[in-house]
């Protein structure tokens, strides 16, 4: 895949999130929020865990941000930026399709959700009812596998430190991260990605 075609593709994909994740959020509060339901989901995670959901801006973009610098420090980071992406775009329209399946309730505590005027940031990141399965695991997944190798200790260790991160942070439910590493690992395993 040329310079162009990647890049084109990218941007699609990202407009694409942009869109998706709108449509998501506008649904979301529809359900959520103008029919007062009121519904709170038991979750093993947020149950054991501390809740750090006041940290979760900046915890949850900690290890995104150190992969992202180990990724431009490298001299090959344009072919490493190609490679992640190839990964990291089919879990995204698979993701896509499963966010807009089931729209569960936001965390209680979910960070995203302080603004009632969602920002763009948001479209990228997430915002409140973006859950199965999680953007942040699967990105992490595809990020993880390319710097360190599908087979690595270190890629599976990074991949569950954010995991337990999103957890931790109340941005996702239990289910979400472990359901975003058993897709992401089946991805991996079948070698699913952009050619």
């Amino acid at each position: 895949m040329s310079r162009s075609s990647l890049a084109f593709s990218l941007g699609v994909l990202l407009v694409l999130n942009i869109i998706h994740t709108r449509l998501l959020y506008m649904t979301g509060k529809a359900h959520y929020e103008t029919s007062h339901c009121n519904i709170s989901i038991f979750d093993v995670g947020h149950r054991i865990l501390p809740d750090l959901h006041s940290s979760g801006w900046w915890l949850n973009s900690l290890l995104p941000a150190a992969a992202v610098l180990l990724v431009l420090v490298r001299s090959d980071r344009l072919v490493l930026l190609a490679d992640i992406a190839r990964l990291a775009c089919p879990l995204l329209l698979a993701r896509m399709v499963t966010t807009s399946l089931t729209v569960p309730p936001p965390t209680k505590q979910n960070h995203t959700c302080v603004s009632n005027r969602p920002t763009l940031v948001h479209f990228l990141e997430g915002h409140c009812y973006d859950f199965m399965f999680s953007g942040h695991t699967v990105v992490m997944m595809a990020v993880a596998a390319v710097l360190f190798g599908v087979n690595s200790p270190v890629a599976w260790a990074v991949v569950a430190l954010q995991m337990f991160i999103l957890v931790l942070t109340r941005s996702h439910y239990t289910v979400d991260v472990v359901i975003s590493a058993i897709t992401g690992f089946l991805f991996l395993r079948a070698g699913l990605r952009l050619p």
